[in-house]
C-alpha cells in the first residue's frame, strides 16, 4: 500500500478512536492530502459527462464528515452542502462480505451526481429560498420522484463509466484483526484484486431494482438508512473499528473540509 492508502486507514480508525483530534494540526493536512488525491480520482472518473465536479465545487465549496453510520452520503439545504460518512467515502465491504477495498471513484462520481441532483430539483422547484419548515415538507411531499430522478441520473452516469473507463484497474483488499497504538494495521490480510467493469454493470442492476421499489411505493429513505446501518456494522467487523455505535444522530460530530 502506498502513503495515501495508509493514511485512508489511519484517518478511519482515528475517527473512531479520537474523532476530534481530526481537527488538530497535522491531522488535518493529512485529509486535505488524501481528500486531494480522492477528488482527483473523481475527476478523472468523470471526464467526458455532463457534470463536472468543478460544478458541483461550485455550489457547494465544502464538504462534512462524519462518523455516523446511518450515512452515506446526503445533501442537506439547510447545511448548503454535503455530508460523507468518512469510512464509507474511503472504503466499501467487497461483494464477498469478507474484505474491505477502497471506494471505487467513479462510485463516489455517481453518488456526487446524485446527490448534486437532488440540489437541482430544489433549485429548479423554487424551494431553496423557502423556509425550512416549507422544505421539509416539500422533501416528504415529493421524496419519490426526487430520489427517482437522481438515481435515473446516477444510473445513466455508470452506464457512461461502462464505456469511458478501463476494463480493470488493481485495487487491494484488507481485512483487519489488530492495529496499533499509532493507527497503522498490526494484524491484518491484505491481498491484490482487480476492479472490474463487472462492478460497475453490478451498480447500475441494483439502480434499477431501488427505483423499481421506489415505483412499487416502498420509502426509499427508510431503506437506504437501513443498508447504511448494515454496511457500517459489516465495516466496523471487518476493520476491527473501535467505534461505539450512538442512538441520537447529534452524538455523531463532523468535520468540515474544503471541497
Amino acid at each position: 500500500m502506498n502513503v495515501i492508502e495508509r493514511n485512508k486507514l489511519f484517518l478511519v480508525w482515528l475517527s473512531c478512536k479520537d474523532f476530534n483530534s481530526l481537527k488538530r494540526g497535522k491531522n488535518q493536512d493529512i485529509i486535505r492530502s488524501v481528500w486531494k488525491h480522492t477528488k482527483k480520482e473523481i475527476e478523472d472518473s468523470m471526464k467526458g459527462y455532463t457534470t463536472s465536479v468543478r460544478s458541483i465545487v461550485e455550489q457547494f465549496r465544502k464538504i462534512r464528515l462524519t462518523v455516523d453510520p446511518g450515512k452515506s452520503c446526503s445533501y442537506d439545504p439547510q447545511e448548503e452542502g454535503l455530508t460523507f460518512n468518512l469510512w464509507k467515502l474511503f472504503f466499501a465491504v467487497t461483494s464477498d462480505e469478507k474484505f474491505c477495498s477502497p471506494t471505487p471513484a467513479w462510485q463516489t462520481g455517481g453518488i456526487l451526481v446524485h446527490e448534486f441532483d437532488h440540489y437541482n430539483y430544489l433549485k429548479e422547484s423554487g424551494t431553496l429560498t423557502k423556509p425550512e419548515k416549507e422544505q421539509e415538507q416539500f422533501k416528504r411531499e415529493h421524496n419519490s420522484e426526487i430520489e427517482r430522478r437522481a438515481f435515473l441520473k446516477q444510473k445513466a452516469f455508470f452506464e457512461t463509466c461502462e464505456t469511458r473507463l478501463p476494463t480493470a484497474t488493481q485495487t487491494y483488499a484488507i481485512r483487519i484483526e489488530k492495529w496499533k497504538k499509532s493507527g497503522a494495521p498490526l494484524k491484518y490480510e491484505v491481498r491484490p484484486t482487480q476492479l472490474t467493469k463487472d462492478s460497475i454493470n453490478n451498480a447500475v442492476i441494483q439502480i434499477t431494482r431501488v427505483i423499481e421499489q421506489i415505483d412499487k411505493g416502498e420509502k426509499y429513505d427508510e431503506m437506504s438508512e437501513t443498508n447504511d446501518v448494515k454496511n457500517s456494522l459489516k465495516m466496523m467487523e471487518l476493520l476491527s473499528l473501535p467505534f461505539k455505535m450512538s442512538l441520537r444522530e447529534k452524538d455523531y460530530p463532523s468535520i468540515e473540509i474544503d471541497m
